[in-house]
């Protein structure tokens, strides 16, 4: 039976690249409002968001790795309960050339949301990232260490296509949100404090590093069974 969408549903949004000669996962999670559901269920976001970034995410992408696919769940709420996962997997070769950096190198998005300017820790726990996987050597800048005009331009238009608010194809709109919780003494769990929607991202220059991607340690999750 179909899912419907709602009005303030948050959806959380699993966009995974594959590694394949090593089997690496690299996903970038982000959770979305949704400001108008414009009639589709809950069962077609997944392609309609695929559609939205695959072209700037092959663009991104070496030609040893893939774009492998996009899943959505609904998050729990006082009024409805999860639904999802369902997933639209497709594998989708890089185009961005041959040549890979180090396997836990990543691009860098920065989320801006209202309060980023506040000194209140619980407040500054809403700034976010998203570490974009497998860069290609062609938009590295070896001088610099950073990203170069090509590589940042690829970034660009990745950033462009993730918020901070889209409107997929069948009607549906989405906010791209944060989500806030406050720590607490050990052993408490966090609080959760709610959502924040972000206002504007940011392409960085600089490369980061995500250690647990490498060729060593312990191997990422599995996306929609592909490994």
């Amino acid at each position: 039976m179909p899912t419907p969408l709602f009005v303030n549903d948050v959806l959380r949004v699993t966009i995974a690249c594959r590694m394949a000669t090593h089997a690496q996962n690299g996903l970038n999670v982000l959770r979305y409002k949704v400001t108008a559901a414009g009639g589709m269920n809950l069962e077609a976001v997944p392609l309609a968001m695929y559609n939205r970034v695959v072209t700037q995410y092959a663009a991104w992408l070496p030609s040893v790795a893939q774009f492998a696919g996009v899943s959505i769940t609904r998050e729990a709420s006082a009024t409805r309960p999860a639904a999802g996962p369902f997933y639209q997997v497709f594998l989708q070769g890089g185009l961005a050339g041959s040549g890979v950096l180090p396997l836990q190198a990543s691009g860098i998005i920065r989320f801006t949301s209202p309060g980023d300017d506040q000194v209140d820790p619980i407040i500054k726990a809403a700034k976010g990232r998203a570490f974009i996987p497998f860069p290609a050597v062609s938009s590295y800048l070896d001088t610099g260490a950073t990203l170069g005009t090509l590589g940042l331009s690829r970034l660009e238009a990745i950033r462009a296509v993730l918020g901070p608010t889209l409107v997929l194809t069948g009607g549906v709109n989405l906010q791209l949100v944060l989500r806030r919780t406050k720590t607490n003494p050990s052993p408490a769990p966090p609080t959760f404090l709610g959502y924040t929607s972000v206002t504007a991202l940011t392409s960085m220059r600089a490369v980061a590093t995500q250690r647990r991607r490498g060729d060593f340690g312990r191997i990422n999750a599995a996306f929609g069974g592909i490994l």
